[in-house]
């Protein structure tokens, strides 16, 4: 195909570390579960044990082979070291930033990687940060939405970690992660609705991508996007429904939140963040989210993701086919498909 892009860099696909995720399943605190995330656990252990997230290999690069992805940008999945206290967090994420640096020396031109952090020990997050990126050659942070579920990390004991990273101008990402508790008890649970009934409403049927877009929202209110004003930032699932709103969002801080920042609202999307799909471009509303991106971010703040593994198997035959079909200039597929995903990652 003439007008075929050259190669296409897909962000937000996903390893798990089995030393880690081993780890992560004796240490976590099972007592203080809820029967929702006792459901989420006990479905990722079947899951990690038959899908191929813990391949960083031959069966990864077959898939990505089949399916027109020329580099996958890896992020850590579920059950995250991250989400453990301190005690246990510091040493588990340097476990698997090893291990995900080394598989990517050994494929460099297929894969690159993001670090993770143990938040709950800021100020050795942010050291963790600085070896990651300088020492093993991770080009960025993936966070979860929250820490655990309950706090976001504009809080102001995560700083150091921001200032770690404005300083490394990195990219970072947060990844959705499961609602704070007590928005699960009122929104999610209850004596009509069973445990995987409400992990499905909590989590990737909705409740997530509510939650990751608040992390969002939070960053820009809480004034740390004023502070780190070339932050870059990565959202997935075209936005976690935030751009549909950024009329509403403009006319909020335009009129009661006058003056409490530095730029209007929106602004600190469009100009700080870049969009994914995350997999969500297989079915016509797609189409309506991509366009609604196109015209709130442009195609400079667009990048391409699968979601891999998650979303494998609704990937089309060749990821490559649907920019190859959007109704966009051949230059737009191209910063869409690779390029502005090698400026972001300094490639």
């Amino acid at each position: 195909m003439s007008n075929s892009v050259q190669k296409v860099i897909t962000f937000e696909e996903h390893y798990i570390c089995p030393e880690t995720d081993a780890a992560y399943r004796k240490l976590v605190d099972k007592s203080r579960m809820s029967d929702t995330q006792k459901a989420k656990l006990a479905h990722s252990e079947k899951w990690v044990a038959e899908s191929p997230i813990t391949d960083i290999g031959d069966r990864r690069i077959h898939w990505m082979d089949g399916n027109g992805v020329t580099m996958q940008v890896l992020s850590y999945g579920d059950n995250s070291p991250a989400d453990l206290p301190a005690g246990q967090s510091v040493a588990l994420c340097r476990t698997a930033n090893d291990y995900l640096a080394e598989h990517v020396k050994q494929h460099p031109d297929r894969f690159a990687g993001f670090a993770i952090l143990p938040v709950d020990a800021p100020e050795e997050a942010a050291k963790e940060a600085v070896r990651a990126v300088k020492e093993l050659g991770l080009k960025g942070i993936s966070f979860k939405a929250t820490y655990r579920g309950e706090e976001f990390l504009d809080a102001k004991r995560f700083a150091p970690i921001f200032e770690a990273i404005g300083e490394l101008n990195v990219p970072i990402m947060f990844h959705p992660n499961e609602t704070v508790p007590a928005v699960t008890r009122s929104y999610y649970e209850g004596d009509s609705l069973s445990p995987v009934a409400s992990l499905l409403l909590s989590g990737f049927g909705i409740g997530w991508h509510y939650e990751t877009g608040v992390a969002y929202l939070r960053l820009a209110a809480s004034g740390l996007l004023d502070q780190y004003p070339d932050m870059k930032l990565l959202i997935g699932h075209w936005g976690e429904v935030l751009p549909f709103y950024f009329d509403r969002l403009d006319m909020a801080f335009n009129n009661m939140g006058k003056g409490l920042l530095q730029r209007r609202f929106t602004d600190y999307f469009r100009q700080n963040m870049y969009v994914m799909p995350s997999g969500l471009h297989d079915k016509k509303p797609m189409d309506i989210a991509m366009r609604v991106c196109l015209e709130e971010f442009g195609a400079d703040h667009i990048v391409w993701s699968n979601d891999y593994p998650y979303r494998a198997d609704a990937a089309l035959p060749n990821t490559a086919d649907w920019i190859n079909r959007l109704e966009i200039s051949q230059g737009d597929k191209e910063k869409i498909a690779h390029l502005n995903g090698e400026k972001l990652l300094g490639l």
